[in-house]
């Protein structure tokens, strides 16, 4: 008898496969093989699309950053700071768009949910935005 692994049935085929040989069903070929990785890539598209679409939708600002820089920001945000355009915000300290007032706050919930891995409560910070060429502050919740 195979061992049980969770997962769909194509799943448990290339994990066993994987694992190597099992009294239970696999992939007989190689082909086989390509075939089950090839469903878990398409899995894994569509499941990201989705997400993007999601997260490129929403109405509330959302920024991905690596090491406190802007890698992706959506829609929602680049209003949030009226910024025109996506490469304005490219890059830039996640910090600088946020009130100096606000900066130790922002950057505690930050190493909270970095070191605990779960998502803050809300706090009130206070935010800049671009007028022209200028930042003013605004006041927010998130």
């Amino acid at each position: 008898m195979g061992t049980h692994l969770p997962g769909s049935p194509s799943e448990r085929r290339h994990a066993e496969a994987a694992s190597g040989p099992s009294a239970g069903p696999g992939p007989a070929t190689p082909a086989a093989d390509r075939e089950a990785s090839a469903r878990l890539v398409e899995r894994l598209e569509r499941s990201e699309a989705r997400y993007r679409r999601l997260v490129e939708l929403s109405p509330d600002g959302i920024v991905v950053e690596r090491e406190g820089r802007v890698l992706f920001a959506n829609p929602a945000f680049l209003r949030l700071v009226r910024a025109t355009r996506f490469e304005e915000v490219l890059g830039r300290r996640t910090l600088d768009f946020v009130h100096p007032d606000s900066q130790g706050v922002a950057a505690e919930a930050r190493i909270r949910m970095i070191t605990t891995g779960r998502p803050e409560a809300l706090i009130e910070e206070r935010f800049l935005r671009r007028m022209h060429t200028q930042w003013f502050t605004m006041t927010g919740k998130r």
